[in-house]
C-alpha cells in the first residue's frame, strides 16, 4: 500500500527537492537543496515562529534494516517536520499505521552554561537526557523541568504517526488522527501506532519529528 515504505529506493528514482512549507500565510511548496525528498514522499515542515527548515537526506550508518534509512535533522535550531505520503484505500476500511525511529540529540554547552552539564558534545552516541542508553519513553516518562540539564533534555526530540482519513495533505488538518509521541533516543524503536477509519478512497500518512 505505502511506497518505498523502508525508505531502500535511491533518491534518483523520483529526483525531488520538493518540501510543504507551513508558513504563516499558508502552506506553500518550495524547492529546496538541501532537502532530497525520498522516492514517493513529500517531506513537510513548519516554518512558523521559532522553528526552522530541517535538512534530508539519505542516512547509510543509523539503519534499523537493509542499507539505509532517511534522515531529517537541525543543528542549534528547533525544528517540527516530516514525511508524507497519500495512498488508495477502501472506503470504510479501519488502517492502522506503524513505523520505527531514534533521534541523537546532542550539544555543546552555551556561553551562559556549565560545560559539566553537558559532559559529552559531539559524541554520535550519548544522547543529552538518555547518555548512552537505547531509551523509548513515552508522555509519562518524561519528567517535569526542574533546571537540570540532563533531566530537562529527556523531553528534547519526539516523534509521532498521524493518518488523515480524508487524504488531505495539510499536517495542520484538525481531520489527522494523532497517535501518541515517542521520545526514542540512541536506537531504533517503535513509535506508537496509528488507527483510523478511511472517509474516501484516499488516506495520507505521515510521520513527524519535532524538536
Amino acid at each position: 500500500m505505502i511506497q518505498n515504505a523502508s525508505f531502500e529506493l535511491d533518491w534518483s528514482v523520483s529526483e525531488s527537492h520538493t518540501a510543504l512549507v507551513i508558513e504563516s500565510d499558508g502552506i506553500h511548496r518550495q524547492q529546496i537543496g538541501n532537502i532530497f525528498t525520498p522516492s514517493h514522499w513529500l517531506t513537510w515542515y513548519d516554518h512558523r515562529g521559532n522553528y526552522a527548515q530541517p535538512e534530508v537526506r539519505d542516512s547509510w550508518e543509523r539503519v534499523r534494516r537493509g542499507e539505509k534509512g532517511m534522515l531529517l535533522f537541525t543543528f542549534g535550531r528547533k525544528h517540527c517536520g516530516g514525511f508524507l505520503q497519500t495512498v488508495e484505500v477502501e472506503a470504510g476500511a479501519t488502517l492502522r499505521f506503524s513505523a520505527f525511529a531514534h533521534a541523537w540529540s546532542n550539544h555543546k554547552a552555551s556561553s551562559d552554561q556549565d560545560p559539566a552539564d553537558f559532559p559529552h558534545p559531539d559524541d554520535p552516541e550519548w544522547s543529552e537526557g538518555a547518555g548512552y542508553d537505547c531509551v523509548r519513553w513515552l508522555k509519562q516518562d518524561i519528567p517535569a523541568l526542574n533546571g537540570n540539564a540532563q533531566n530537562d533534555a529527556k523531553g528534547n526530540f519526539a516523534f509521532a504517526l498521524g493518518i488523515d482519513p480524508t487524504g488531505g495533505e495539510d499536517p495542520t488538518s484538525d481531520a489527522i488522527v494523532w497517535g501518541d509521541p515517542a521520545w526514542i533516543y540512541n536506537c531504533y524503536d517503535a513509535v506508537p501506532a496509528v488507527e483510523a477509519e478511511a472517509q474516501s478512497d484516499t488516506v495520507t500518512v505521515y510521520l513527524r519529528s519535532q524538536t
